[in-house]
C-alpha cells in the first residue's frame, strides 16, 4: 500500500476524532506512514468519503471478502432514523457487492436495531440509537474473510454532525423496504 493512500486513510480517520484501523499484514510501508496534520474540532466528513474510502480497503483485497457489518449510530433523532438506515443498507449493500436477501428490525422510534442477511451467507446489523453518547456516536466494523476494518470517532469530540449522512443519494426502494420492516 502507497504511503500516500494510507496518509489519506489515516487523515479521514483523523478528521472523524477516531481510528481507522486495518487488521491484516503490516507491510513496511505502513509502519513509515507519516502521521496526518491535525483537523481542527468542527471538521466534517462526508459520507461519500467514508464509502470511497472502505471500498477502497476492499478492492485492495487486503481484507477479502466481506461477511460482516457492524454500523453503530448514536444522538438520532426520531426524523432521522429512517434515512440514517436506508443510506447505511445502501453503504452495507454496495461495500458487499449484492442486495440484501432478508431485513429483519427489533425496536421502535429513534431506537432500531436492523439486520439484513445476504445470498452468500454474509450478514450485518445497524444499530441506530437516540441516546446522546459522550463516546463516538459512529462506529463501524467490516469483517472480512482475511482482516477487518474498524473505525470510530474517538472521543466524539466532534459531535454528532461530523458525517454528513445526506451527501449519498437514499434509494427510494431500500427507503420503502426499511418503512415496511420498521412498522
Amino acid at each position: 500500500m502507497a504511503n500516500e493512500e494510507l496518509g489519506r486513510r489515516a487523515f479521514l480517520a483523523s478528521a472523524m476524532g477516531g481510528t481507522l484501523a486495518l487488521s491484516g499484514t503490516a507491510t513496511s510501508e505502513a509502519v513509515a506512514a507519516p502521521s496526518p496534520a491535525p483537523v481542527p474540532v468542527g471538521a466534517k466528513l462526508a459520507l461519500t468519503d467514508l464509502e470511497t474510502n472502505v471500498r477502497s480497503v476492499i478492492s485492495s483485497k487486503r481484507i477479502g471478502t466481506p461477511v460482516f457489518a457492524r454500523l453503530m449510530l448514536t444522538s438520532v433523532t426520531k426524523e432521522q432514523t429512517v434515512p440514517m438506515i436506508t443510506r447505511a443498507v445502501g453503504l452495507i449493500e454496495r461495500w458487499f457487492s449484492q442486495k440484501r436477501s432478508r431485513m429483519h428490525s427489533v425496536g421502535t422510534g429513534d431506537n432500531v436495531t436492523l439486520s439484513l442477511g445476504f445470498p452468500s451467507g454474509a450478514s450485518a446489523i445497524i444499530t441506530i440509537a437516540s441516546s446522546v453518547s459522550t463516546g463516538s456516536p459512529f462506529d463501524l466494523l467490516l469483517l472480512g474473510h482475511h482482516g477487518s476494518v474498524l473505525h470510530d470517532f474517538g472521543n466524539g469530540l466532534l459531535g454528532p454532525t461530523s458525517l454528513v449522512w445526506d451527501t449519498l443519494e437514499a434509494d427510494p426502494a431500500i427507503e420503502q423496504a426499511v418503512r415496511e420492516v420498521l412498522k
